[in-house]
């Protein structure tokens, strides 16, 4: 019965991971959703630039210069935010991976479990 509860208990661990891995889960997914959302914010905003360019056809040097600057410091902010993106989903591949080896060995825990069992209640017999 001692390795039964001790087994138990590694279960009720592993669950407490497992919880723990899956909020942090949707914490990530949440932030790859408002990650996205501003970069198309961020190229929407681009493309209006681009069209105000295009109406004037560029006469005024100044704002040329400002539309042009604010298009690049825009465009390498995407560029950050898609690199985060990107290692937000590296970490999330990770966590994944890390539940799939935590419910193996739940799995694993529960079949010693169910084996105990049948062995107490075959020599109780």
């Amino acid at each position: 019965m001692h390795n039964i509860s001790k087994a138990n208990t590694k279960i009720e661990m592993l669950n407490k991971n497992l919880n723990s891995y899956l909020s942090s889960i949707q914490i990530l997914k949440t932030t790859i959703k408002q990650t996205t959302a501003t970069i198309f914010e961020l190229k929407r905003e681009i493309w209006e630039i681009v069209g105000k360019l295009i109406r004037n056809n560029g006469k005024n040097y100044e704002w040329r210069k400002s539309y042009i600057d604010y298009i690049n410091e825009t465009t390498i902010e995407i560029h950050q935010l898609i690199l985060q993106q990107n290692n937000i989903q590296s970490i999330m591949k990770s966590y994944y991976q890390t539940i799939y080896a935590i419910q193996i060995r739940k799995l694993y825990i529960q079949n010693y479990i169910d084996d105990l069992k049948s062995n107490l209640e075959f020599y109780e017999i």
